[in-house]
């Protein structure tokens, strides 16, 4: 079974109170008993992990904003099978969304190197047999969060992400 990336978002008051009662944070992700996702949320399908990789290749010597994106965010909750959720607040969400926006995606795809990644083991582990079609995957999701980060910060929402 694929690993997927999800993004959802999250209000202050929300943030405070699954803060507060840990235990609701899998009610809050999987309501309907598991049947349905919170409102907004945005599946970056299984290139969570390439994307990461290649995000937090634009500096490697210190952790920078954009490389927060997939993977940062405080770990709140219990272990939901592949590790917790985390949470970014509104004041992260704006910081990592501005960082995107001034972010140039042909940059972004100057640092897709398919051997490199299969070799440390990048979540599929399959970029090398995909090529160029990887690179088109991993873009297409990295629009997809681009736009999600741009409409959280616009909305001045706070995210939960979560590996599913």
């Amino acid at each position: 079974m694929a690993v997927v990336g999800c993004f959802a978002p999250i209000s202050s008051v929300t943030l405070k109170h699954l803060h507060d009662n840990p235990h609701e944070v899998p009610g809050f992700l999987f309501p309907e008993d598991g049947h349905a996702v919170p409102p907004g949320t945005v599946d970056i399908d299984e290139v969570w992990d390439g994307l990461h990789f290649l995000l937090g290749r634009q500096h490697p010597d210190f952790i920078s904003p954009e490389s927060l994106a997939v993977m940062g965010g405080i770990k709140i909750g219990d272990d939901l099978g592949h590790g917790p959720a985390r949470v970014l607040t509104p004041a992260a969400v704006r910081i990592i969304a501005l960082c995107l926006e001034d972010m140039s995606p042909d940059h972004l795809a100057m640092q897709y190197d398919p051997v490199r990644m299969d070799s440390i083991g990048v979540y599929p582990e399959t970029w090398r047999q995909h090529g160029e079609d990887g690179l088109e995957y991993i873009m297409d999701g990295y629009q997809r969060l681009f736009r999600f980060y741009h409409g959280a910060r616009l909305r001045c929402t706070g995210m939960i992400l979560w590996l599913a």
